[in-house]
């Protein structure tokens, strides 16, 4: 797929119109009076987005050191297979964000999710997930809810748009980012996966229903 044409087709979902009609129309658009001030940092280098998937974008990663913060949530024991056909981990993860989440006093960013992925099973079939809000501190908790420190560590952070809303994010509209994270990119890179485990996060203040973006962190 050409990347252009897409970026074109991109912009045309998000505006409305087609950026030609944009460009050559911007004084019908927008009277001079009337015109917003655009402050424009930097250009966007298509070198380091990649076309994901049937319908996603992803950004090549920063790589970042984030001090340890603890995170609040429900843990299951989740069956990948099973996942894989009927999106478990995503269940889980709408039901503690639309209807537990509000029982958890200290959350620092009520709009922030965090899932978090955790290897370390002794069953190679199963991991463990954790849907989550971070919080200041531990505290005071529903019974069924823990709370679990994060540790300080080396990320990669990729970031993913979808055309389509957070809550809709799960094993298949991710399948071709962590395919490309962990065939292609990792292999690439020098890195390698230094923990077992990895976290999304992801802000339901900027998701629509044909918006998200996700941030995953892969410890290196």
């Amino acid at each position: 797929m050409d990347l252009c044409m897409s970026f074109k087709n991109f912009f045309f979902f998000l505006i409305g119109v087609s950026l030609r009609s944009f460009s050559g129309n911007l004084n019908k658009l927008f009277p001079s009076k009337h015109r917003p001030i655009i402050n424009i940092t930097d250009k966007i280098n298509l070198n380091y987005i990649k076309l994901i998937g049937e319908n996603g974008i992803l950004f090549d990663p920063d790589i970042v050191i984030k001090p340890g913060f603890y995170i609040a949530g429900i843990k299951y024991k989740i069956n990948i297979e099973y996942d894989r056909q009927f999106y478990e981990a995503n269940q889980k993860g709408n039901d503690f964000y639309y209807n537990r989440r509000h029982e958890i006093d200290n959350i620092l960013y009520p709009d922030i999710y965090i899932g978090l992925v955790d290897y370390k099973t002794d069953d190679i079939a199963y991991s463990f997930y954790m849907p989550s809000v971070q919080v200041s501190m531990p505290g005071r908790l529903p019974e069924d809810i823990i709370c679990h420190k994060v540790p300080t560590n080396k990320y990669a952070v990729f970031k993913y748009i979808g055309l389509h809303h957070a809550r809709n994010t799960n094993i298949k509209s991710l399948y071709d980012t962590f395919k490309y994270i962990y065939m292609e990119w990792l292999p690439k890179s020098g890195y390698s996966q230094s923990a077992p485990y990895h976290f999304e996060k992801l802000d339901e203040s900027v998701s629509r229903e044909d918006y998200c973006e996700v941030e995953l962190y892969i410890p290196i």
